[in-house]
């Protein structure tokens, strides 16, 4: 092979390792570090369309007034699945995510802060989510039911 050829190769495959580290599956955890969550708000939802009427059903809880447990349950739920960080999240512009064919679209959004100091936010639409840390990450949970888990979680101690 020529020279310029192996080099080409040897760019492509640096390329080809680094993608396949970057989307490695990931733990909560190492996304959102060590800390424990002190404060949390979620608020879920499941929008649709049923007969020609729209609708919208929504649950919020939050960990004031002494739901302390709250923390500890939502963190459980989001800390049971890894996550695959996304490509699209070295790119400079925001993206977005885009549903469509469905009849009913669940969507949760979380709040939390955490016991060092930091703060996170995440939109969870199924398996795919936009979480905030320090940068913006979009993730593929691995747990393809992470968002009925947090709606169950929401439908069950929220209101």
């Amino acid at each position: 092979m020529k020279r310029k050829t192996k080099i080409i190769l040897a760019i492509l495959a640096v390329i080809l390792v680094f993608c396949l580290w970057y989307t490695r599956p990931r733990s909560f955890e190492e996304l959102a570090g060590d800390g424990h969550i002190t404060s949390v708000s979620i608020s879920a939802g499941i929008a649709g369309n049923r007969n020609g009427k729209a609708y919208t059903h929504a649950w919020i809880v939050d960990s004031n007034e002494g739901r302390d447990y709250v923390n500890s349950g939502i963190e459980d739920i989001l800390k049971s699945c890894k996550y695959r960080v996304s490509l699209r999240s070295l790119l400079p512009f925001p993206s977005s995510y885009s549903i469509s064919g469905k009849n009913d679209i669940l969507f949760i959004t979380i709040m939390a802060d955490m016991e060092d100091g930091s703060s996170f936010c995440g939109s969870y639409y199924g398996a795919t989510a936009r979480l905030e840390f320090d940068k913006t990450v979009m993730v593929q949970a691995t747990d393809k039911d992470i968002s009925e888990k947090l709606l169950a979680y929401a439908q069950e101690f929220g209101w």
